[in-house]
């Protein structure tokens, strides 16, 4: 009695064909829009308040002694006090333990 084995064979058909099309063009697709595709640039009107915010602010000089000898700021206090320098770490990190 003999054993008949046959091989078997793969047939992708039209249906794997036209799949096989869709993916590619979902490729070329892709690389379109990302390398090639120049994108619409959106214009922006700069509003009329910047405009006079940048002439001022080169009209305006900034003097910080000025400032912190104002009595003004000598009249503030302050309700945090600064912490103590500590030492952190060990001085050689690459030691063992």
């Amino acid at each position: 009695m003999a054993i008949i084995i046959e091989e078997e064979k793969n047939r992708v058909g039209i249906v794997g064909f036209i799949g096989w099309l869709v993916v590619i063009a979902v490729i070329a697709a892709a690389l379109y829009y990302v390398f090639f595709k120049q994108p619409e640039l959106i214009e922006v009107d700069v509003p009329e308040n910047v405009r006079n915010a940048e002439e001022l602010s080169q009209k305006i000089t900034l003097n910080p002694d000025a400032v912190v000898q104002s009595p003004a700021f000598q009249a503030l206090k302050r309700y945090v006090t600064p912490s103590a320098p500590a030492t952190l770490g060990r001085q050689n990190p690459f030691l063992g333990f």
